[in-house]
């Protein structure tokens, strides 16, 4: 007889194997940001709702900056998914690696997702109509937001990794449009 998987508890149970020699298990899937939320208290999420004041903006002019997040842990900040809502027609770009210091800003303290827990979030939250002193980067996404009054989710697969002092920022693309973008993210530890 081959190597047997025990139950390690001393009762004497082996693991089963099926016909097509796979192990059978029962099990739980919990995903990271769960186990970060249930066993550390470190999910949190942004809430992100004005109405930016650069409306269609013109040749030359940059869509309004809305919010921004800049880790500020020792540990990775993971984003897995952002809900979007807005009045008419809107996208959202989320851009990472810009640089500069945000101006015209209001500091935003994220919501713990474990109301047990005494954690804040770590890092710099900004949000704000039109946020400015900040450039450069790369686009990494546009979320299109249609015009339906529902709210839309948008999975980031793979996950956005933040770092330890890096940066993302979202922008309403067309502006003076009432948006709300709502930021899920965890702490990896």
């Amino acid at each position: 007889m081959g190597l047997q998987i025990e139950d390690g508890t001393g009762s004497g149970a082996t693991a089963r194997v099926d016909s097509e020699n796979k192990l059978r298990t029962y099990s739980v899937i919990e995903s990271d940001a769960q186990h970060s939320n249930e066993d550390n208290g470190n999910a949190y999420t942004m809430l992100i709702y004005n109405t930016s004041n650069n409306p269609n903006p013109s040749v030359g002019e940059t869509s309004p900056c809305i919010g921004y997040i800049k880790n500020g842990s020792d540990n990775l900040l993971v984003i897995e998914k952002i809900k979007c809502w807005a009045e008419t027609a809107e996208a959202i770009e989320i851009y990472i690696n810009q640089s500069g210091t945000p101006t015209n800003t209001t500091t935003y303290n994220p919501l713990n997702m474990n109301l047990g827990s005494g954690s804040t979030a770590d890092g710099t939250f900004y949000t704000g109509t039109n946020i400015g002193g900040i450039s450069g980067g790369n686009l990494l996404d546009r979320l299109r937001v249609p015009a339906d009054n529902n709210n839309h989710d948008y999975i980031l697969t793979p996950s956005l990794i933040i770092p330890k002092n890096k940066i993302m920022t979202i922008y309403a693309y067309n502006g003076g449009i009432e948006t709300e973008v709502n930021i899920y993210f965890y702490y990896h530890t």
